[in-house]
């Protein structure tokens, strides 16, 4: 199983409890990969619990590196004269 979808995921059930257990976590620039790793297993081991886990998340406890509820992923307004001239500039430096 390679993706959330295989594992039981995107049921109502199982995004409440992945709310639930990710809101209670504080991950910062120390926070280790092992530790994630940890939270991953513990947070499909609660799935299980509650009879939501479909199949082996062995590949997603290692990979899933954690949910991103956090971070401002709201689209970044930016002066497209600006950027162009970012970009030919990198370009210009790298020897394209």
């Amino acid at each position: 199983m390679r993706n959330l979808v295989e594992v039981g995921c995107i049921k109502p059930e199982a995004l409440e409890i992945m709310a639930s257990f990710w809101r209670n976590v504080n991950i910062d620039f120390d926070t280790h990969w092992q530790d994630i790793r940890k939270l991953n297993s513990d947070f499909f081991t609660e799935l299980d619990n509650n009879k939501l886990l479909q199949g082996d998340p062995v590949f997603l406890i290692d990979h899933w590196l954690f949910p991103l509820y956090p971070l401002d992923l709201s689209l970044e307004r930016v002066n497209r004269e600006e950027l162009k001239k970012i970009q030919n500039d990198y370009y210009s430096s790298e020897g394209y």
